[in-house]
Protein backbone atom coordinates (compact mmCIF):
# COMPACT_ATOMS: atom_id res chain seq x y z
CA UNK A 1 0.00 0.00 0.00
CA UNK A 2 1.78 3.05 -1.07
CA UNK A 3 2.17 6.21 1.50
CA UNK A 4 1.77 4.53 5.07
CA UNK A 5 -1.45 5.63 6.65
CA UNK A 6 0.44 5.91 9.98
CA UNK A 7 3.54 7.43 8.84
CA UNK A 8 1.77 10.11 6.48
CA UNK A 9 0.28 13.10 8.09
CA UNK A 10 -1.08 15.01 4.84
CA UNK A 11 -2.39 11.66 3.47
CA UNK A 12 -4.24 11.41 6.83
CA UNK A 13 -5.87 14.95 6.97
CA UNK A 14 -6.76 14.26 3.77
CA UNK A 15 -8.93 11.42 4.27
CA UNK A 16 -10.61 12.92 7.74
CA UNK A 17 -11.36 15.71 5.25
CA UNK A 18 -13.12 14.07 2.47
CA UNK A 19 -15.04 12.32 5.55
CA UNK A 20 -16.43 15.90 6.90
CA UNK A 21 -16.93 16.84 3.31
CA UNK A 22 -19.69 14.02 3.46
CA UNK A 23 -20.81 14.97 7.08
CA UNK A 24 -21.56 18.63 6.05
CA UNK A 25 -23.70 17.00 3.07
CA UNK A 26 -21.57 16.11 0.03
CA UNK A 27 -22.61 14.06 -2.10
CA UNK A 28 -20.01 10.74 -2.21
CA UNK A 29 -19.73 11.13 -5.95
CA UNK A 30 -18.50 14.21 -5.64
CA UNK A 31 -15.88 13.36 -3.51
CA UNK A 32 -14.81 9.95 -4.80
CA UNK A 33 -12.32 11.47 -7.34
CA UNK A 34 -11.03 12.99 -5.23
CA UNK A 35 -10.70 10.29 -2.77
CA UNK A 36 -9.32 7.67 -5.92
CA UNK A 37 -6.82 10.24 -6.33
CA UNK A 38 -5.14 10.01 -2.62
CA UNK A 39 -5.10 6.52 -2.11
CA UNK A 40 -6.35 3.58 -5.03
CA UNK A 41 -6.28 0.89 -1.95
CA UNK A 42 -7.47 1.31 1.72
CA UNK A 43 -7.22 -1.22 4.64
CA UNK A 44 -10.13 -1.64 7.13
CA UNK A 45 -7.91 -0.53 9.56
CA UNK A 46 -7.57 2.73 7.91
CA UNK A 47 -11.12 2.99 8.18
CA UNK A 48 -12.00 2.53 11.63
CA UNK A 49 -8.81 4.56 12.46
CA UNK A 50 -10.31 7.61 10.95
CA UNK A 51 -13.68 7.34 12.69
CA UNK A 52 -11.44 6.64 16.34
CA UNK A 53 -9.64 9.57 15.82
CA UNK A 54 -12.82 11.80 14.70
CA UNK A 55 -13.95 10.59 17.89
CA UNK A 56 -11.15 11.32 20.03
CA UNK A 57 -10.48 15.04 18.28
CA UNK A 58 -14.30 15.35 19.95
CA UNK A 59 -16.48 14.78 16.67
CA UNK A 60 -19.68 13.37 18.72
CA UNK A 61 -20.18 9.80 18.15
CA UNK A 62 -24.17 10.89 16.98
CA UNK A 63 -22.09 12.20 13.71
CA UNK A 64 -19.49 9.66 13.34
CA UNK A 65 -22.90 7.21 13.68
CA UNK A 66 -24.66 9.47 10.49
CA UNK A 67 -21.23 9.52 7.98
CA UNK A 68 -20.28 5.84 8.86
CA UNK A 69 -22.86 4.69 5.83
CA UNK A 70 -22.00 7.14 3.99
CA UNK A 71 -18.16 6.81 3.93
CA UNK A 72 -18.24 3.31 3.47
CA UNK A 73 -20.82 3.87 0.14
CA UNK A 74 -17.41 5.92 -1.10
CA UNK A 75 -14.60 3.55 0.23
CA UNK A 76 -17.15 0.32 -1.27
CA UNK A 77 -14.62 -0.49 -4.08
CA UNK A 78 -11.80 -0.54 -2.12
CA UNK A 79 -13.24 -2.48 0.91
CA UNK A 80 -14.45 -5.10 -1.62
CA UNK A 81 -10.66 -5.86 -3.30
CA UNK A 82 -9.52 -6.80 0.51
CA UNK A 83 -8.83 -10.56 1.28
CA UNK A 84 -11.06 -11.88 4.16
CA UNK A 85 -9.12 -13.96 6.64
CA UNK A 86 -10.50 -17.11 7.08
CA UNK A 87 -11.49 -17.70 10.44
CA UNK A 88 -11.91 -21.54 11.94
CA UNK A 89 -15.23 -23.13 12.09
CA UNK A 90 -16.47 -22.36 15.81
CA UNK A 91 -14.09 -19.48 15.54
CA UNK A 92 -16.46 -16.24 17.08
CA UNK A 93 -15.62 -14.40 13.96
CA UNK A 94 -16.48 -17.45 11.86
CA UNK A 95 -19.97 -17.97 14.04
CA UNK A 96 -20.95 -14.12 13.38
CA UNK A 97 -20.16 -14.96 9.66
CA UNK A 98 -22.48 -17.90 9.36
CA UNK A 99 -24.96 -15.66 11.14
CA UNK A 100 -24.80 -12.84 8.60
CA UNK A 101 -25.04 -15.21 5.15
CA UNK A 102 -28.12 -16.11 6.88
CA UNK A 103 -29.34 -12.68 7.44
CA UNK A 104 -28.44 -12.06 3.72
CA UNK A 105 -30.91 -14.39 2.51
CA UNK A 106 -33.74 -13.27 4.88
CA UNK A 107 -33.22 -10.05 3.98
CA UNK A 108 -33.77 -11.44 0.29
CA UNK A 109 -36.86 -13.25 1.45
CA UNK A 110 -38.02 -10.30 3.34
CA UNK A 111 -38.06 -7.90 0.42
CA UNK A 112 -39.95 -10.00 -1.47
CA UNK A 113 -42.26 -11.03 0.99
CA UNK A 114 -42.90 -6.89 1.78
CA UNK A 115 -43.34 -6.24 -1.93
CA UNK A 116 -46.25 -8.98 -2.19
CA UNK A 117 -47.95 -7.62 1.01
CA UNK A 118 -47.90 -4.01 -0.65
CA UNK A 119 -49.80 -5.98 -3.60
CA UNK A 120 -52.42 -7.83 -1.64
CA UNK A 121 -50.94 -10.77 -2.44
CA UNK A 122 -50.83 -13.82 0.04
CA UNK A 123 -47.72 -13.50 1.73
CA UNK A 124 -45.56 -14.23 5.04
CA UNK A 125 -44.05 -10.84 5.55
CA UNK A 126 -45.12 -11.12 9.04
CA UNK A 127 -43.59 -14.63 9.95
CA UNK A 128 -40.38 -13.24 7.95
CA UNK A 129 -39.54 -10.31 9.92
CA UNK A 130 -39.76 -11.83 13.19
CA UNK A 131 -37.14 -14.12 12.18
CA UNK A 132 -34.91 -11.38 10.85
CA UNK A 133 -35.61 -9.30 13.75
CA UNK A 134 -33.49 -12.31 15.89
CA UNK A 135 -30.34 -10.38 14.47
CA UNK A 136 -30.74 -8.22 17.72
CA UNK A 137 -28.88 -11.65 19.09
CA UNK A 138 -25.87 -11.33 16.85
CA UNK A 139 -26.12 -7.66 18.09
CA UNK A 140 -26.17 -8.07 21.65
CA UNK A 141 -23.24 -10.55 21.02
CA UNK A 142 -20.96 -7.80 19.68
CA UNK A 143 -22.27 -5.34 22.36
CA UNK A 144 -21.58 -7.53 25.11
CA UNK A 145 -18.79 -9.97 24.28
CA UNK A 146 -16.78 -8.34 21.53
CA UNK A 147 -16.49 -4.59 21.85
CA UNK A 148 -15.24 -4.90 26.10
CA UNK A 149 -12.74 -6.67 24.44
CA UNK A 150 -11.76 -4.12 21.65
CA UNK A 151 -12.42 -1.48 24.54
CA UNK A 152 -9.25 -3.29 26.33
CA UNK A 153 -7.18 -2.76 23.76
CA UNK A 154 -7.79 1.03 23.57
CA UNK A 155 -10.01 0.16 19.98
CA UNK A 156 -13.31 1.87 20.94
CA UNK A 157 -14.11 3.23 17.66
CA UNK A 158 -17.06 0.62 16.86
CA UNK A 159 -18.16 0.10 20.21
CA UNK A 160 -19.24 3.86 20.19
CA UNK A 161 -20.07 3.42 16.33
CA UNK A 162 -22.17 0.47 15.98
CA UNK A 163 -23.97 0.21 19.09
CA UNK A 164 -25.87 3.37 18.07
CA UNK A 165 -26.43 1.72 14.57
CA UNK A 166 -27.68 -1.22 16.61
CA UNK A 167 -29.99 0.94 17.75
CA UNK A 168 -31.36 2.43 14.94
CA UNK A 169 -32.24 -1.07 13.45
CA UNK A 170 -34.00 -1.78 16.71
CA UNK A 171 -35.84 1.12 15.96
CA UNK A 172 -36.84 0.53 12.12
CA UNK A 173 -37.92 -3.06 13.64
CA UNK A 174 -40.33 -1.35 15.78
CA UNK A 175 -41.54 1.22 13.47
CA UNK A 176 -42.08 -1.17 10.53
CA UNK A 177 -43.73 -3.59 13.05
CA UNK A 178 -46.08 -0.84 13.36
CA UNK A 179 -46.67 0.21 9.83
CA UNK A 180 -47.16 -3.75 9.34
CA UNK A 181 -50.25 -3.71 12.36
CA UNK A 182 -51.79 -0.93 11.04
CA UNK A 183 -51.44 -1.77 6.98
CA UNK A 184 -49.93 1.95 6.10
CA UNK A 185 -48.25 1.15 2.90
CA UNK A 186 -46.62 4.34 2.31
CA UNK A 187 -44.98 3.68 5.57
CA UNK A 188 -44.31 -0.57 5.11
CA UNK A 189 -42.19 0.52 2.08
CA UNK A 190 -40.51 3.69 2.95
CA UNK A 191 -39.28 1.97 6.94
CA UNK A 192 -39.04 -1.33 4.84
CA UNK A 193 -36.08 0.44 2.57
CA UNK A 194 -34.65 2.00 5.42
CA UNK A 195 -34.48 -0.95 7.48
CA UNK A 196 -33.20 -3.55 5.26
CA UNK A 197 -30.26 -1.16 3.78
CA UNK A 198 -29.70 -0.47 7.43
CA UNK A 199 -28.96 -4.01 8.09
CA UNK A 200 -27.20 -5.05 5.34
CA UNK A 201 -24.59 -2.05 5.57
CA UNK A 202 -23.92 -3.23 9.14
CA UNK A 203 -23.23 -6.61 7.52
CA UNK A 204 -20.95 -4.66 5.07
CA UNK A 205 -19.22 -2.86 7.84
CA UNK A 206 -18.62 -5.95 10.10
CA UNK A 207 -17.49 -8.06 7.18
CA UNK A 208 -15.20 -5.58 5.80
CA UNK A 209 -13.98 -3.25 8.72
CA UNK A 210 -14.80 -5.26 11.87
CA UNK A 211 -13.99 -8.72 12.35
CA UNK A 212 -11.39 -8.31 10.09
CA UNK A 213 -9.19 -5.64 12.19
CA UNK A 214 -10.73 -7.57 15.63
CA UNK A 215 -8.67 -10.38 14.38
CA UNK A 216 -5.52 -8.53 13.87
CA UNK A 217 -6.09 -6.76 17.39
CA UNK A 218 -7.41 -9.42 19.47
CA UNK A 219 -4.90 -12.52 20.98
CA UNK A 220 -6.20 -16.09 20.82
CA UNK A 221 -6.58 -15.79 24.50
CA UNK A 222 -9.16 -13.09 24.28
CA UNK A 223 -11.28 -15.29 21.52
CA UNK A 224 -11.02 -17.93 23.95
CA UNK A 225 -12.62 -15.70 26.62
CA UNK A 226 -15.44 -14.38 24.02
CA UNK A 227 -16.13 -17.90 22.63
CA UNK A 228 -16.75 -18.30 26.79
CA UNK A 229 -19.31 -16.61 27.51
CA UNK A 230 -21.34 -16.43 23.93
CA UNK A 231 -23.51 -19.67 24.79
CA UNK A 232 -25.10 -17.76 27.74
CA UNK A 233 -26.47 -15.08 25.11
CA UNK A 234 -26.98 -17.22 22.46
CA UNK A 235 -27.18 -17.18 18.77
CA UNK A 236 -29.13 -15.56 15.73
CA UNK A 237 -30.60 -19.03 13.60
CA UNK A 238 -27.16 -21.42 13.97
CA UNK A 239 -25.11 -23.09 16.26
CA UNK A 240 -21.11 -22.49 16.78
CA UNK A 241 -19.00 -25.92 14.92
CA UNK A 242 -16.26 -27.03 17.33
CA UNK A 243 -13.28 -27.62 15.02
CA UNK A 244 -11.80 -24.42 16.75
CA UNK A 245 -10.81 -27.04 19.41
CA UNK A 246 -13.58 -25.78 22.09
CA UNK A 247 -11.46 -27.90 24.63
CA UNK A 248 -8.51 -25.27 24.59
CA UNK A 249 -11.25 -22.81 26.27
CA UNK A 250 -11.94 -25.20 28.96
CA UNK A 251 -8.02 -25.51 29.86
CA UNK A 252 -7.48 -21.59 29.68
CA UNK A 253 -10.13 -20.89 31.72
CA UNK A 254 -9.06 -23.74 34.23
CA UNK A 255 -5.42 -22.41 34.30
CA UNK A 256 -6.20 -18.64 34.94
CA UNK A 257 -8.44 -19.26 37.53
CA UNK A 258 -5.44 -21.40 39.23
CA UNK A 259 -3.23 -18.83 38.59
CA UNK A 260 -5.52 -15.38 40.27
CA UNK A 261 -6.82 -17.59 42.67
CA UNK A 262 -3.29 -17.32 44.93
CA UNK A 263 -2.95 -13.79 43.92
CA UNK A 264 -3.82 -11.33 46.89
CA UNK A 265 -5.07 -11.75 50.33
CA UNK A 266 -8.57 -13.25 50.98
CA UNK A 267 -11.02 -10.87 52.00
CA UNK A 268 -13.83 -11.72 54.57
CA UNK A 269 -17.79 -11.89 52.97
CA UNK A 270 -20.99 -12.62 54.57
CA UNK A 271 -20.26 -16.15 53.50
CA UNK A 272 -16.66 -17.34 53.30
CA UNK A 273 -13.77 -15.73 51.76
CA UNK A 274 -12.54 -14.77 48.55
CA UNK A 275 -8.88 -13.48 47.15
CA UNK A 276 -9.06 -10.05 44.93
CA UNK A 277 -8.08 -12.19 42.19
CA UNK A 278 -11.15 -15.05 42.02
CA UNK A 279 -13.35 -11.39 42.39
CA UNK A 280 -11.84 -9.87 39.51
CA UNK A 281 -12.26 -13.42 37.57
CA UNK A 282 -16.09 -13.58 38.28
CA UNK A 283 -16.59 -9.88 37.37
CA UNK A 284 -14.70 -10.20 34.20
CA UNK A 285 -16.88 -13.09 33.22
CA UNK A 286 -20.19 -12.44 34.26
CA UNK A 287 -22.28 -12.30 31.04
CA UNK A 288 -23.06 -8.27 31.34
CA UNK A 289 -21.45 -5.26 31.88
CA UNK A 290 -21.50 -3.58 35.22
CA UNK A 291 -20.50 -0.05 36.75
CA UNK A 292 -20.47 0.45 40.72
CA UNK A 293 -21.18 3.83 41.85
CA UNK A 294 -20.68 4.42 45.71
CA UNK A 295 -22.69 6.78 48.30
CA UNK A 296 -20.18 9.96 46.65
CA UNK A 297 -21.48 8.90 42.89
Amino acid sequence: MGGGFFNDDDRRGRLKDIIKRLNSGAEPESVKKDFDRLIRKISPEEIAEIEQSLIDEGVPVEEVQQLCDVHVQVFNDALKRQPKKKAVEGHPVHTYRLENKYAKKLLKSCRRELKRFCSEKPNKLTAELAELKDIDIHYIRKENQLFPFLEAVSFTGPSKVMWGKHDEIRQHFSELEKAVSDRQIADIKRIGRVLFKAVANMIFMEEKILFPVAMRKLTESAWIKIRAGEASIGYSWISPGNLWDPSAIGMSASSETVSAADAGESIALDEGRLSPGQINLMLKHLPLDMTYVDENG
